[in-house]
């Protein structure tokens, strides 16, 4: 995986981990990639840096963080909307008068991630879920339902 900054070790990992659990790291944010695979099947010194995983993030980090008991789900979803949302200065949460923008998550629902967009430089494809966005919901409007 080709990566800026690239992954990091164990030591990286459990660090952000303890960030996130204290309150230090406020949100997480992908950097979404979508290369197409010409731009990413050259010699790894030619290829663009980044991956595509702004559809499949919360799936990951649920399997890798909430499943394993790192992280409670209240932190991640925090980090991963609410917080982004404050530090934006969005209305957020359920509330008159604020935004209807939901995503719709569906725990103990184990399934083979795949990308929503088709791409095909993501490390996280095929890897197992036991969590899955079912909806999303943008100003109202329904703008992705899954198909099961």
């Amino acid at each position: 995986m080709k990566a800026n900054p690239p992954f990091g070790d164990d030591r990286d990992r459990k660090a952000l981990i303890h960030a996130l659990r204290s309150g230090e790291i406020a949100a997480i944010a992908t950097d979404h990639a979508p290369h197409s695979e010409p731009e990413k099947d050259q010699e790894w010194e030619d290829a663009p840096y980044g991956i595509a995983s702004i559809d499949t993030a919360f799936e990951a980090l649920y399997e890798g963080l909430v499943k394993t008991n790192l992280v409670p789900l209240e932190i991640l979803l925090s980090a991963l909307s609410t917080r982004p949302a404050q530090i934006l200065g969005m209305n957020h949460g359920i509330a008159v008068g604020n935004n209807a923008n939901l995503v719709f998550i569906k725990e103990n629902e184990p399934h083979v991630i795949t990308s929503r967009m088709g791409a095909k430089n993501n490390p996280y494809v095929g890897k197992n879920s036991s969590a899955k966005i079912i909806g999303l919901m943008l100003d109202g409007t329904m703008v992705y339902k899954d198909a099961q």
